[in-house]
């Protein structure tokens, strides 16, 4: 397992998480959309998202139905900063 994964990474993930359900929530969307939207107006990034059937390939064109704000954005920037480092 990788060392984010364990106890103390996962502490940080919670963050992540709580802030992605708060803006779903806002833009009634999942956490995993808002996420995928946050790295499609990255850019500087090319999210490659991947699908097992259907319904998570329409979910996934879902998250390009809506926009975050720029305060959404810089708030997760600065949220995954610690995640990601």
């Amino acid at each position: 397992m990788l060392p984010r994964y364990r106890r103390r990474g996962l502490k940080a993930i919670e963050t992540v998480v709580g802030l992605l359900t708060e803006i779903g929530d806002r833009h009634s969307k999942t956490p995993s959309q808002v996420a995928l939207r946050w790295l499609v107006e990255n850019p500087v990034v090319l999210p490659i998202p991947g699908a097992k059937n259907g319904t998570q390939a329409t979910a996934n064109a879902d998250a390009l139905t809506f926009s975050l704000t720029k305060e959404e954005v810089d708030a997760l920037s600065e949220t995954t900063l610690g995640w990601r480092g």
